[in-house]
């Protein structure tokens, strides 16, 4: 079952829960897959076989998305002023049109109460937008190259991610903790100015 919370360990978003991996996505999609997946993941970093799964990857990397866009999901929004105004809702920040056209392809509802759902909706989102783009981010993600699929996907889907316009502070403050304190404070302040700079082209 997916899970909204989490600790954040490291730039690539793993923690160290271990996952079940009977073949299917949160909700009881079939994957579709069943070959190993490398360990290999963005940042060189080695995660340990038992956990170098394609859902094990998965998992990570809706978290992932999860951490920027609603904080875990603890900060969904007003999902009806969303509605009426094809705002975004939910864990994974969906705008009204979008999860629309996702429920009419898949039949998986971002706007549902149901966390699986939700995460269904997402995960088929990312395969829908892979067709459009040419680039397989489903397998990116399933062999743990979050770098590859961020890169994709932060551009105007989810551009919290690393390397998207809309930058997560969350994401700052793991990448530079071991600048310290001040660091920090400096990167989050550019990122604020950034922001603003943008509303006020508007």
């Amino acid at each position: 079952m997916f899970q909204k919370r989490f600790s954040l360990n490291d730039q690539n978003g793993f923690i160290d829960t271990e996952w079940p991996t009977n073949g299917t996505l949160p909700g009881g999609a079939s994957s579709g897959k069943d070959h190993d997946p490398s360990h290999e993941t963005s940042g060189s970093q080695q995660v340990a076989s038992s956990k170098a799964t394609p859902e094990h990857f998965r998992q990570q990397y809706l978290k992932r998305i999860a951490l920027g866009e609603s904080t875990s999901g603890t900060d969904l929004g007003d999902r009806q002023a969303a509605i009426a105004s094809n705002g975004v809702w939910g864990i994974y920040q969906f705008r009204y049109t979008t999860a629309t056209e996702v429920k009419r392809r898949t039949g998986y509802d971002a706007y549902s109460d149901d966390p699986n759902q939700q995460a269904n909706a997402a995960w088929s989102h990312i395969g829908i937008y892979s067709q459009e783009v040419g680039v397989d981010l489903h397998g990116a993600i399933e062999r743990g190259d979050f770098t590859k699929a961020d890169q994709a996907l932060g551009r105007d889907q989810w551009t919290s991610l690393p390397g998207g316009s809309d930058l997560s502070p969350k994401w700052v403050t793991s990448h530079w903790a071991p600048m310290g304190h001040l660091a920090k404070r400096l990167i989050l302040d550019l990122v604020r100015l950034r922001r603003e700079l943008e509303v006020s082209h508007v």
